[in-house]
């Protein structure tokens, strides 16, 4: 909203963007110009403006190094924490004031809150039986947690059952995490693309020993493409993620890695 008020984001081209099905997101204090296509990256100094195509002198590099381009499509998605809506981009349209002369207004303004990147987990999980009334609590759930979806046409909520509320991810867990999900079943493991966090419910068994549960529900490509364990690990071997048996629950930690591992789905 600041930038808007202050004249240096347009919410009229935001909608047009977004009436055209692009996604767009929100990140405090952006300041990088990161440009990704299928088989190159483009990083540099201009902005998606006439101001830098006709008045600016700016500079760009064209990189098309295959470990380059999966980086820098990582820290793209590691960006992609809180969706614009059509709705919110319209509000903006209301407050939004063009600069004078050219020029920015707000360049006093204390800057806002800097940008978190989204917390990349690995998730080990495989296929779980589900109670009649965790099912009915799910149901009840994914109805508030599809408000939070970028689109329904693409994508769904699912959810994971988290048995273990002493662990490092149950405490930590947070709107706008992403897990990537290692899933193993019947002998078979696959590594599914990144699913953002959208809701937690804690709970306690529909049992006689009522142990505190979690519910996590995420935000899924409804045909999402799996890669295999060993197109993943030679990803991360770098970074010293090399072995089928380090596939467990944690957190990526290293920006690196977790860049690596975003950038593996396009």
């Amino acid at each position: 909203m600041a930038t808007v008020k202050g004249g240096q984001t347009n919410p009229s081209e935001v909608v047009k963007y977004l009436r055209r099905g692009v996604q767009v997101f929100n990140c405090s204090n952006l300041h990088a110009k990161v440009y990704v296509f299928d088989n190159a990256v483009i990083i540099g100094s201009a902005n998606v403006s006439k101001h830098s195509a006709e008045s600016l002198v700016e500079a760009g590099l064209l990189c098309t190094d295959r470990q380059a381009v999966t980086q820098a499509r990582g820290f793209v998605r590691s960006l992609q924490v809180e969706p614009v809506s059509l709705k919110y981009a319209r509000q903006c349209q209301r407050i939004y004031k063009p600069p004078a002369h050219g020029v920015a207004r707000g360049k006093h303004h204390r800057l806002a809150s800097t940008p978190s990147h989204s917390r990349l987990w690995l998730v080990s999980v495989h296929p779980a039986e589900f109670t009649d009334q965790e099912d009915a609590l799910c149901s009840r759930e994914h109805k508030k947690a599809a408000k939070k979806l970028k689109n329904t046409r693409e994508y769904e909520v699912n959810s994971i059952k988290w048995c273990n509320p002493g662990s490092g991810l149950a405490k930590e867990v947070k709107f706008g995490d992403l897990f990537v999900q290692v899933w193993s079943e019947n002998g078979t493991t696959s590594i599914y693309p990144p699913a953002r966090v959208l809701r937690t419910t804690p709970y306690r068994s529909f049992d006689r020993s009522h142990r505190p549960r979690l519910l996590i529900h995420i935000e899924e490509k409804k045909n999402p493409n799996a890669v295999s364990v060993q197109r993943f690990l030679k990803t991360t071997r770098p970074f010293g993620l090399t072995r089928r048996q380090q596939l467990r629950t944690r957190e990526v930690r290293s920006a690196e890695m977790a860049h690596a591992i975003l950038g593996l789905w396009r």
